[in-house]
């Protein structure tokens, strides 16, 4: 069967944040360390309703889409390739912790992302690839609405 874009019918792809976690505030670097969903996270994941999903490999993404398939009886499938980044030694250090110790590294994270590689982690380019291949993958073969647990930011 030729993809839904060829035959002319609009597609949509929506990409959505894992539901609110403990620990939320203040901001700090998160991504790959396992939290479990807060309440909040929950109800919000309850409210979205996909034709399709896709969660991220995290246990809170993985979490978020069980939520949304109580209620809509859609079942997620784990998509590795829209993982999110590794932080690598800046994981779970809160962002003032972070801009007092290297300065100028925290500095260039939030002015020009993609010229860091975070120290033992991974840089925005290898995040941005497999996210972008993830999603072409996706594009081409269907027309429905795909969901991601992930908040990668390609």
């Amino acid at each position: 069967m030729e993809p839904a874009a060829v035959r002319g019918y609009p597609m949509y792809l929506v990409l959505a944040r894992p539901g609110e976690v403990e620990g939320i505030g203040p901001p700090r670097f998160r991504t790959r360390a396992e939290l479990p969903l807060a309440d909040l996270g929950r109800s919000l994941a309850r409210e979205f309703h996909p034709r399709e999903l896709a969660a991220d490999p995290m246990p809170r993404c993985r979490e978020t889409a069980d939520e949304v398939a109580r209620v809509t009886g859609v079942m997620a499938r784990v998509e590795p390739g829209i993982n999110d980044f590794d932080y690598g030694a800046w994981q779970w250090k809160r962002h003032d912790e972070i801009e007092r110790k290297p300065p100028r590294e925290f500095a260039l994270w939030m002015s020009v992302p993609q010229w860091l590689r975070f120290p033992g982690g991974e840089s925005l380019e290898p995040v941005a690839l497999h996210t972008a291949d993830a999603l072409r993958g996706r594009l081409i073969v269907t027309r429905t609405t795909w969901w991601s647990g992930s908040h990668t930011r390609a």
